[in-house]
């Protein structure tokens, strides 16, 4: 989709929930590590990592696209994401809740924010990847 169309369609969903431009975004939805296991296992959504790259070089969660906060910037999109969710992670949940609006706004669809990041995936036993250090 052409971004002069997306960005009409995002003022028009705007208009109709009542969302002004200073601030007032929808924040994503919080997430636990086993829900945001079944919404990417069934296809329904996409992991983004928002950790810098020296984070992600000691532990990742497999299939995870890594798009680190420190390079977002305006205009930074991630695109139609194939129709699917999107679920953002960080280390424990603090930077993702930090930035929740602006994170937000990277994504057309639905965004949601993994609660306790990557060590709640952790804890449940969930897969994980280490470096080959």
């Amino acid at each position: 989709m052409n971004q002069p169309l997306l960005r009409r369609l995002v003022a028009g969903v705007r208009q109709i929930l009542g969302i002004t431009e200073g601030g007032g975004t929808p924040r994503p939805t919080p997430i636990d590590a086993l829900a945001a296991k079944t919404e990417v296992d069934e296809g329904r959504a996409i992991l983004v990592d928002i950790r810098e790259p020296v984070e992600v070089a000691v532990e990742r969660i497999p299939g995870a696209v890594l798009l680190p906060l420190s390079r977002i910037t305006a205009g930074t999109s991630l695109g139609e994401a194939g129709g699917k969710a999107t679920i953002f992670l960080c280390r424990s949940g603090g930077r993702t809740s930090l930035h929740a609006r602006r994170l937000q706004q990277l994504c057309p669809g639905q965004a949601y924010l993994l609660k306790g990041g990557i060590v709640a995936w952790r804890a449940k036993g969930l897969p994980m990847a280490k470096s080959r250090r």
